[in-house]
């Protein structure tokens, strides 16, 4: 017949498997949060990366419109200024014999290249169109997010296509000339996506 343990020894054996209890408890909510953080920060990439290729579609649905439209101010609103030209001329030149389309320099030196942006300020769309140099955009106050587009209009890669234009399209979640810019670069926390659709004009 055995001998009971003495109370001291069951109080100390007691007192171990509650601390690895505790302990495999504590490894269990540590995996669990760690799942929860990893899920939260995929959902937000996925929301900023759905954010920014929206803007884009949005920034070359809207070029496509332009292209059909009448005269139109800096704001790239219509006009009807005889001084102010439509988003086609502004941007594209056509040659009249071969029909080739190429992008319009914004100098006569022919450096650097003009790209109409538009952002989201939380209540409509914001653009500008200029005729030269940097588009003339104010970075919305508040949290946001704000997302904004860039768009660039130039001559299709390889062969010669007559009547085409190659409509590129930058969009990221907020106005920043580095997201935006041909070529975009990348920047901490925010989405990103480019767009590229040839189109032929009528």
């Amino acid at each position: 017949m055995s001998a009971a343990l003495p109370l001291r020894t069951r109080g100390v054996a007691t007192l171990a498997i509650v601390a690895i209890l505790f302990f495999v408890m504590s490894l269990v909510a540590a995996y669990a949060n760690r799942n929860l953080i990893f899920e939260q920060r995929t959902s937000a990439n996925q929301y900023r990366s759905t954010q920014a290729f929206e803007a884009a579609e949005a920034g070359v649905e809207w070029a496509l419109a332009m292209l059909n439209g009448g005269s139109i101010d800096a704001s790239c609103q219509p006009s009807g200024d005889a001084d102010d030209t439509t988003f086609r001329e502004r941007y594209i030149v056509i040659n009249p014999d071969t029909g080739l389309i190429t992008a319009r320099l914004p100098t006569a030196s022919g450096q650097g290249t003009v790209w109409p942006s538009c952002v989201y300020d939380g209540a409509a769309w914001v653009c500008s169109c200029p005729t030269e140099g940097a588009p003339d955009l104010d970075r919305p106050a508040g949290d946001g997010p704000f997302p904004a587009f860039r768009v660039r209009l130039s001559i299709a890669p390889g062969p010669a296509q007559p009547g085409t234009v190659l409509i590129e399209s930058n969009g990221c979640t907020r106005l920043d000339d580095a997201c935006l810019n041909f070529p975009p670069a990348g920047v901490a926390g925010e989405g990103r996506a480019a767009v590229q659709v040839l189109a032929a004009l009528r």
